[in-house]
Formats: structure tokens, C-alpha cells, sequence
């Protein structure tokens, strides 16, 4: 986590604090489990970070050489997306790296893989198309 947030911030400390962010995490996410993901991410700054930060952040979390362990990957993944979802994002696999599954964060709508289609012919009164020189 210390790639993408700053994590020691009590300055006033000389060895290990039991005060930074880096110890509440610890203490509050890891060990007690009493802090839920949303209070993690504000705690972190994640919901102020820029959509690029973010990404990075959330693909990390479940790569390859994070999670050593397939399923866990897949089930973190699965359980992101129902939160993802509804912002129009979507953890997407994209290739493998040593592996195990690559996830990439995309958008639901590039996600999705298809072109927007014509509605031309879908409307109640036909356009009058004509293909001239064919005589």
C-alpha cells in the first residue's frame, strides 16, 4: 500500500509508531477487522485520488504478486466488482503475468466489447436511402 498512499505520517515519532496510518491499518483493518473497506479508503485518501491512482491502486490489489492464490484473486475480484459496478468500472482479466490472471480496471461501457449500433432502421418511419450510378 505504501506504493500508491503515504503512510508514515506521524512526523513526531523517532522509531515505529504506533500512531501513523501504517499502524492503524494494521491494527484496525488487519488485525481487529473493525474498520470496513469504505472507512480503509478514506482513511487511505483513496476516494480523492485521481481516476489513474486509483486504478493502479485497485489492480494491485488483486495481481498476481499480491494474492498468491488463483481463487483468492477471482473471489477479491468478484467482490469489487459488485462495488465497482455501479460507478461504471469493472475489473476485467486482460492477459496473465507469471501465471495468474492480469486485472485490469475498464470501463463498463469498453468492457463490453461491441460497437454502438445504427438505430436508423429501428425508428417507426423509414428514411428514403437511395444508391445512385448502379444502373
Amino acid at each position: 500500500m505504501d506504493r500508491f498512499w503515504h503512510l508514515d505520517d506521524d512526523l513526531c515519532s523517532r522509531g515505529p509508531s504506533t500512531r501513523s496510518l501504517s499502524a492503524r491499518v494494521e491494527r484496525h483493518f488487519l488485525r481487529n477487522t473493525d474498520w470496513p473497506v469504505e472507512e480503509l479508503f478514506e482513511q487511505l485518501g483513496a476516494f480523492d485520488a485521481g481516476d489513474a491512482r486509483f486504478a493502479r491502486f485497485a489492480e494491485a490489489l488483486v495481481a498476481g504478486d499480491v494474492l498468491l492464490d488463483e481463487t483468492v484473486q477471482r473471489r477479491l475480484t468478484t467482490t469489487m466488482n459488485e462495488h465497482l459496478r455501479p460507478t461504471g468500472l469493472e475489473l476485467r482479466q486482460t492477459g496473465t503475468l507469471g501465471g495468474y490472471p492480469r486485472f485490469t480496471l475498464v470501463p463498463l461501457q469498453r468492457a463490453r466489447g461491441r460497437a454502438p449500433k445504427n438505430p436508423t432502421f429501428a425508428t417507426p418511419a423509414k428514411p428514403d436511402i437511395r444508391v445512385d450510378g448502379l444502373g
